[in-house]
């Protein structure tokens, strides 16, 4: 992750996950439902096909849960950056499924090889984190017929000052023609 702030900036990643934008099938739209968790039951609204806890689905049947070929990271195992690597980031701690980092050079880089994704299926890719520091962070995708990180596969999105307190930054890739209909091989965020 190319995380606001220079050298020494400091965050939290607690998840990134690939999204299909509903990503629990309730015909909600996940930007509309947000990363709050409106019933208090634990899962993120987004994540939550009962969101108001009613009893009853928020459609009559969810065809799928997880689509074939998605990928969640929830770093739930301490030290495990379940095939993420990093570059100018200093991993400071990782418990409880937070992973603390530190910026110690210019282009820090948060990076995940050796992925198999079906970008056709899913529409963009969310990031749980925690920062004080306002700015931007960038994506920078690899697929099978690409031959590295470009210019032209990469979406900027802008990051708040949230204080400290988590928030989903949402990389919406719908409409990027280098993202729809590839097999996506490489991550770098």
């Amino acid at each position: 992750i190319d995380p606001p702030g220079g050298a020494g900036a400091t965050f939290d990643i607690d998840w990134v996950r690939v999204l299909s934008w509903d990503y629990d099938n309730d015909g909600w739209r996940d930007g509309i439902e947000g990363d709050g968790d409106g019933d208090d039951d634990g899962l993120l609204n987004l994540e939550d096909s009962d969101r108001n806890n009613d009893g009853t689905s928020d459609v009559w049947m969810r065809s799928i849960d997880n689509p074939p070929g998605s990928m969640h990271f929830d770093f739930k195992t301490a030290g495990d950056l379940e095939g993420w690597t990093t570059a100018r980031l200093d991993i400071q701690s990782h418990t409880n499924g937070v992973v603390t980092a530190a910026v110690n050079g210019s282009d820090p880089q948060w990076v995940r090889t050796a992925t198999y994704l079906q970008s056709g299926l899913f529409d963009g890719l969310g990031v749980r984190l925690s920062t004080s520091q306002a700015g931007s962070m960038t994506l920078f995708w690899n697929h099978s017929a690409s031959g590295g990180f470009s210019g032209a596969r990469r979406l900027t999105v802008s990051v708040s000052d949230n204080g400290g307190l988590p928030q989903t930054i949402y990389f919406d890739l719908a409409s990027e023609p280098e993202w729809k209909g590839k097999v996506i091989t490489a991550l770098r965020m």
